[in-house]
């Protein structure tokens, strides 16, 4: 199966490693109508779509290939994560959770308001 890892970029720095077996514009179009839907509830990456709001952005592609199964492609996608720690992959940082559902360390949570992501992005 065809697979693609995927990067968006922030002000010129790897915010976000993404991977998709579909069209890798399709899916960069999917991010985009989530920039652009101000309705969307709080997300594993409400901080993401936030920022890009707020900042100019890019997608680039990090890596295509054939892949054997999904897992393989994940396994990629993880030890890229791993490798690059973009700012928003809650995989790739020591986040107090990974999924929406999971409860939420608040004093983490705190640190990381929409406020301080502006304060942090004017910094860039």
């Amino acid at each position: 199966m065809k697979g693609f890892i995927y990067g968006i970029f922030i002000k010129g720095s790897l915010a976000y490693v993404g991977k998709t077996t579909r069209s890798p514009h399709e899916r960069w179009a999917e991010h985009e109508s989530y920039v652009n839907d101000k309705t969307l509830k709080h997300s594993q990456q409400n901080h993401l779509y936030e920022a890009m709001r707020i900042n100019e952005y890019e997608f680039k592609m990090l890596y295509e290939g054939d892949f054997a199964s999904n897992y393989e492609l994940e396994s990629k996608e993880k030890r890229l994560i791993e490798e690059l720690q973009p700012r928003y992959n809650w995989e790739g940082v020591r986040a107090p959770y990974r999924y929406s559902n999971q409860k939420v360390d608040k004093e983490w949570w705190e640190l990381h308001t929409i406020e301080s992501e502006k304060k942090l992005w004017q910094l860039f």
